[in-house]
């Protein structure tokens, strides 16, 4: 979940249901942020208005409020489905917000490929848009068929079939993509948005043979001369000098549709021009995930999740060993750390002299 101010105090929640064919939403307060006294915040959670995305082929696209006056696609207002029926509004707002997939459903909105991460790009150095994007991992669901999602919510989650749409363009998408969309008129609180596809990630030497809307090597930039390779997008964050980084989710064997991609990794995007390269890469069967830096941007904090998964408890190490295998005992006896690969690559205090300058050049966007 990502949280967004905008200059007129408004404050907006924006989150993904990570689920093939589910959806983009986003809660408004109805009370505006107080950055001096802060204590006047709470309970900014418990008073506003839920929306869920509509992406609309010409570029933009629609906030619909889940509420129980807003009119399902079938013509019938919320608070007559009898999905959602009650005594009175509270209770069928009760029952949107415990059913929300089904109310969403109803309202038309649009089936995403896994919505997971969303992040809000800075406004710094000049950029005054709220622009927000979302990580969409995968849907190999997408394009197999003519199905969508009930207007009624009746469709069980994941099983539709739902054809190409603007938003996610690609059947048998297993590589992902990230979507992102600025608000019109700078606010949160708007209901209207334009949007666009930010990177359709891929593997640049995939022999998959391709399909009309596929052919699995993606659009993303790379470093001149060098293999593109981005898949399965999932952890996504924003630092405070602008730069995008992006972390991914897919079986972490290198095998399959992995094999000439490896492991999973962290990469730095730029989001003036989409140029991405590797920051890091994860050990074998581990997912990359969650991230933060300290304000000086000189130290980053990256998680690795469930390293050498799928060993047995007979052979706990028996894909990775990892953190264990990244300490030695160096000459002085004193034990080194963990590190990313291009650390490991020069361990000296030279080495770590050269990332640090590295880093730091590639902070200006």
């Amino acid at each position: 979940m990502q949280y967004v101010v905008d200059a007129d105090s408004r404050i907006a929640f924006y989150m993904g249901d990570d689920e093939r064919n589910e959806y983009i939403y986003k809660y408004v307060a109805r009370r505006r942020y107080n950055a001096q006294r802060k204590f006047l915040n709470r309970g900014l959670l418990d008073d506003g208005t839920l929306y869920v995305a509509r992406f609309d082929a010409d570029g933009t696209g629609a906030w619909l409020p889940l509420v129980p006056g807003t009119v399902g696609v079938d013509g019938v207002a919320l608070r007559d489905n009898p999905n959602f029926a009650g005594a009175d509004d509270a209770e069928v707002q009760a029952k949107i917000l415990i059913k929300t997939r089904m109310a969403a459903d109803a309202v038309g909105a649009t089936m995403m490929d896994r919505p997971e991460w969303t992040g809000a790009r800075p406004r710094v150095g000049g950029f005054e848009e709220v622009e927000v994007y979302c990580t969409l991992t995968n849907n190999n669901r997408r394009g197999t068929g003519t199905t969508v999602n009930a207007a009624d919510g009746s469709t069980a989650a994941g099983s539709a079939r739902p054809p190409v749409d603007a938003a996610n363009p690609r059947e048998d998408n297993d590589y992902g993509h990230i979507i992102r969309w600025r608000e019109d008129g700078r606010s949160v609180a708007a209901t209207t948005f334009t949007w666009d596809l930010f990177v359709q990630a891929g593997d640049s030497q995939t022999t998959k043979t391709p399909l009309p809307t596929n052919d699995y090597k993606g659009q993303h930039r790379g470093r001149p001369g060098r293999q593109r390779r981005l898949r399965c997008p999932d952890g996504l964050w924003f630092d405070d000098f602008g730069r995008l980084w992006v972390q991914t989710d897919q079986a972490g064997e290198a095998s399959g549709d992995w094999v000439n991609i490896g492991a999973n990794c962290m990469v730095c995007a730029d989001p003036n021009t989409g140029l991405t390269r590797r920051f890091l890469t994860a050990p074998p069967r581990s997912e990359v995930t969650g991230v933060t830096m300290t304000p000086d941007g000189r130290t980053m904090f990256v998680g690795i999740q469930h390293p050498g998964e799928d060993a047995t408890a007979a052979n706990p190490t028996e894909f990775s060993s990892w953190p264990q295998s990244q300490w030695a005992l160096k000459a002085d006896g004193v034990t080194s750390l963990p590190r990313p690969p291009a650390l490991q690559r020069g361990r000296d205090h030279q080495g770590r002299r050269r990332h640090h300058r590295q880093l730091t050049a590639a902070r200006p966007l």
